[in-house]
């Protein structure tokens, strides 16, 4: 059973947060997220809705206030912006939370169809937009092809990033193991420091992944950067990523600036296939 097949809690043609509901663009466990326009602007909006389960902790309704507060610690176009939150409180207790997000009308890049020169153009404003995070002090923590979305706009097709809900201080020890298995960084699993390291793991693993055309393909070499030089990519690639996959976070590069250059350059070494989109950076 897919995610939109599942029962939903809310309810198409509501309301919400001042918003009609339109379509549902996603769900979890006690979570979803709606497409919702502004009845007097006609304006449109992802919201994401979370009700707390009776009984339960308020673990998720946490995670969209950390999104929320994150969110409003830096700026950068490529990220979506959070803009406000709305609760559903009972006895001074919230038990549902709705946020306002902006509306990011985008594929995920896996979806995107780039070719490998302009998929390393992404992965460069990518870095770019997650340097301005961490000079703000914080690390993404989740970086994979399902939180970076390729956006068509009238002046171009744009990266965007999404999902600030496991972002954290830079220098946080999580009680938990979070992230998304195929794309952590080995301290993530150890439930070590979380630094800016962590994101160009994250970020190296979901260019690998992009690159090779397969997570299968791309978990085969996970573990042994020396595998990487057989995987079929360009060398000047396969060097960055054996950088930025070592599994002592302080064998990575030390910022993610450096990242994007890298990447840059070695851009500037392919060419695009033609029919294939470019993304332009943000």
């Amino acid at each position: 059973m897919s995610e939109l097949d599942r029962e939903s809690i809310l309810k198409r043609g509501t309301m919400l947060a001042g918003c009609r509901l339109m379509t549902r663009l996603g769900t979890g466990a006690t979570s979803e997220v709606w497409l919702g326009q502004l009845l007097k602007s006609g304006e449109l909006f992802a919201l994401k809705h979370v009700r707390r389960p009776s009984n339960q902790d308020a673990r998720m309704i946490t995670q969209v206030e950390n999104e929320h507060e994150v969110a409003a610690k830096f700026s950068h176009p490529a990220f979506r912006k959070s803009l406000r939150l709305e609760r559903e409180r009972e006895y001074f207790r919230t038990i549902a939370i709705t946020e306002v997000l902006e509306f990011v009308d985008g594929v995920p890049l896996d979806q995107a169809k780039l070719s490998r020169r302009d998929c390393l153009l992404a992965m460069a404003t990518a870095a770019r937009a997650l340097d301005a995070m961490h000079e703000a002090g914080y690390a993404h923590a989740d970086i994979k092809p399902g939180n970076l979305l390729v956006e068509d706009r009238p002046d171009g097709r744009r990266l965007r990033i999404i999902d600030l809900g496991q972002a954290c201080p830079l220098g946080t020890q999580k009680q938990r193991i979070q992230g998304t298995p195929a794309f952590m960084a080995p301290e993530q699993v150890q439930r070590g420091s979380i630094q800016r390291q962590t994101d160009i793991y994250n970020l190296a693993a979901t260019t690998k992944a992009l690159l090779l055309g397969s997570l299968e393909r791309a978990a085969s070499v996970r573990d042994d950067v020396s595998s990487l030089a057989c995987s079929g990519l360009p060398m000047s690639v396969v060097a960055i990523l054996a950088r930025c996959l070592q599994s002592a976070p302080e064998a990575r590069p030390a910022h993610m600036r450096i990242v994007a250059q890298d990447f840059e350059y070695a851009a500037r070494g392919l060419i695009s296939v033609q029919g294939e989109g470019h993304v332009n950076a943000a």
